[in-house]
């Protein structure tokens, strides 16, 4: 009960955020409006002068700029709420094979990009095939999903063919509880000290220019460590790559 107040209250928390690209978008647009009927009544008047022509047209283009952006930015948030929305009611404790799992997950990856006409990077899966866990495979799933996808966009050159590291194993602890150790590591180019600070906060992004609103690893993080009740940990290093070790009960 508790995992799913905590993905209720952040299904809230992207409702409230969904408010900021909407205002943006309504101001800017009443804005527009403005201006529009501002340099349509000086014309009728026969009062338009070049200058101002030129100036209403670089005005109307950055504020159809300024839309846009804010548009892709809450399409984005619409659709992480929907995910979450459609496995709010999902959070089902099942026993599933590691390896079965994270095999289908990255063929589906590379029938997505051979689709795409999009040099695929290589995978290797190292779990014991015999490796069965009872937890939440959605939620999981999602996470290495989130990994895979922040790799292919931010770690890898256009072009260039990567490889990306899965591994698990069991562990237990010093009162012999039983944890999953889940580690995720690609070639790519690394992350600096920026990336580093802030790949947590919500809303930062590599990416801003292509819509996307940064919430990836906000929500992975959450999930983590609020609904798996779990660590992540990154260790990246510029130019080597990055390491995320995900530990959880199971």
């Amino acid at each position: 009960m508790e995992s799913m107040a905590n993905l209720s209250a952040m299904m809230s928390s992207l409702t409230h955020e969904i408010s900021t690209p909407l205002g943006v978008s309504v101001t800017t647009s009443s804005f527009l409006s403005e201006i529009q009927h501002s340099c349509f009544q000086r014309l009728q008047g026969e009062q338009l002068k070049r200058s101002e022509l030129i100036n209403y047209l670089k005005e109307s283009a950055e504020a159809s700029q300024i839309i846009e952006r804010n548009i892709l930015r809450e399409n984005e948030l619409i659709k992480t709420f929907r995910r979450l929305s459609v496995n709010l009611h999902s959070q089902d404790i099942r026993t599933f094979a590691l390896y079965d799992y994270a095999i289908m997950l990255t063929k589906s990856y590379f029938h997505l990009n051979l689709r795409q006409s999009t040099p695929p990077h290589k995978f290797c899966v190292d779990i014991s095939t015999d490796l069965a866990i009872n937890s939440n495979h959605w939620v999981l799933s999602q996470r290495l999903i989130n990994l895979i996808i922040n790799s292919t966009h931010h770690a890898f050159p256009p072009g260039a063919e990567g490889q990306i590291t899965i591994n698990a194993k069991i562990e237990y602890d010093s009162v012999r509880n039983k944890k999953l150790v889940f580690l995720y590591q690609d070639n790519g180019i690394g992350m600096d000290e920026r990336t580093i600070d802030n790949i947590y906060k919500p809303f930062f992004t590599l990416a801003k220019e292509t819509g996307n609103c940064g919430l990836g690893m906000h929500i992975c993080y959450n999930i983590i460590m609020k609904v798996l009740r779990g660590t992540i940990d990154c260790r990246p290093e510029l130019g080597k790559g990055a390491k995320f070790t995900i530990t959880f009960s199971v």
